[in-house]
């Protein structure tokens, strides 16, 4: 009887996981980041350690997307409300990329604040989009004007 219910939880638990994602991760970049930190190794890096930040975009996708050319499409939102948008083509169906942050990046924006990425095919389709959780679209005001996406308006 135990061993039935735990093949039924198996099955349950396979067949409930998503086969092709999108990860965004953000990892920083210090002294915890060396591994001589965590085995107490003398390392010359430990008296100027790394300041930074990376961002890794993670996807797995059909093997069927790959013909119709697909990209991750990742839009920033910095600190300093700046943005920046980043394009990775897939050309595999499991892969990463990672788009490293020097210190003089961090210094002018701040760092990411949120972000959201879609993987698109050639055609403009969306396969899959994840947003951080404080991702908005970024409200831009110039000259008295709201410029929101496609949409102008003018303050009086």
């Amino acid at each position: 009887m135990l061993k039935k219910i735990f093949t039924i939880c198996s099955l349950a638990l396979l067949l409930g996981c998503q086969k092709y994602g999108l990860i965004v991760r953000q990892q920083k970049i210090d002294v915890g980041y060396l591994a001589s930190t965590h085995i107490g190794s003398p390392d010359p890096s430990q008296a100027t350690p790394p300041n930074g930040e990376l961002v890794i975009v993670e996807w797995w996708v059909p093997r069927e997307l790959l013909e119709k050319k697909p990209k991750v499409i990742v839009q920033f939102i910095y600190w300093n409300y700046t943005e920046e948008t980043l394009e990775f083509p897939i050309d595999k169906r499991v892969g990463y990329d990672i788009y490293p942050m020097k210190q003089q990046i961090l210094d002018e924006t701040g760092g990411v604040l949120t972000y959201t990425a879609r993987i698109v095919s050639e055609d403009g389709e969306v396969f899959q989009e994840v947003k951080h959780q404080l991702w908005v679209n970024l409200i831009q005001v110039k000259d008295d004007e709201i410029i929101e996406g496609d949409r102008q308006s003018s303050i009086d």
